[in-house]
């Protein structure tokens, strides 16, 4: 490669960075040194790509009293669809309850305890994923910050949250006996 007087400083540091490349290999000890040299003498000849940070939390709940195994679907949100407030503070909240190292479950009912109910929390970001089943009432005050902030979240951000689609279960025009509608005609035609 023929280096010319009119390159430029910025130039000149791009073709010595790919020639240690191509000599000692992509991402080579070698090559990250010709790579951190440049900066340190003042010559910004690239930038570094900044790597998107994104988180994706699936939050279920099921059991109680009154738990409906078709109704309780997951519902994700895409934290970076949310107000920037909003986001920052969920994934503080996430690393306030060291989310990543809590064990899968946590709580268990006690023996001979009917219609207790859980959540389910699965969160995930760019390099990490963990899933943990919650025994309600929530005792650790970090986690139960975090699934306050969710349910906040879940009331009042709709656009960030994905909702499982009815639709696919119950196509339109197709009797489903335990529709209300449905409900309300058998009941009545008795």
């Amino acid at each position: 490669m023929i280096v010319r007087p009119n390159r430029g400083f910025k130039r000149f540091a791009k073709i010595t960075n790919d020639i240690a490349g191509r000599i000692y290999g992509l991402k080579s000890a070698e090559q990250q040194a010709v790579r951190g040299g440049w900066p340190a003498v003042g010559i910004a000849a690239w930038r570094e790509k900044r790597r998107r940070y994104t988180v994706r939390i699936e939050f279920s709940q099921a059991g109680g009293i009154v738990y409906f195994p078709g109704l309780n679907k997951p519902i994700t949100v895409e934290v970076d669809q949310l107000d920037v407030k909003d986001a920052e503070e969920l994934k503080r909240l996430v690393d306030a309850s060291h989310f990543f190292d809590l064990p899968a479950a946590i709580g268990l009912p006690v023996k001979g305890m009917a219609d207790y109910q859980f959540y389910t929390l699965a969160i995930s970001d760019n390099d990490r994923q963990h899933s943990v089943r919650i025994l309600v009432p929530v005792e650790d005050p970090a986690l139960l910050d975090l699934i306050q902030a969710i349910h906040n979240i879940l009331n009042s951000a709709p656009t960030a949250i994905r909702r499982p689609s009815s639709r696919k279960f119950y196509p339109a025009g197709r009797f489903h006996p335990y529709h209300p509608q449905n409900l309300l005609k058998c009941c009545n035609s008795q």
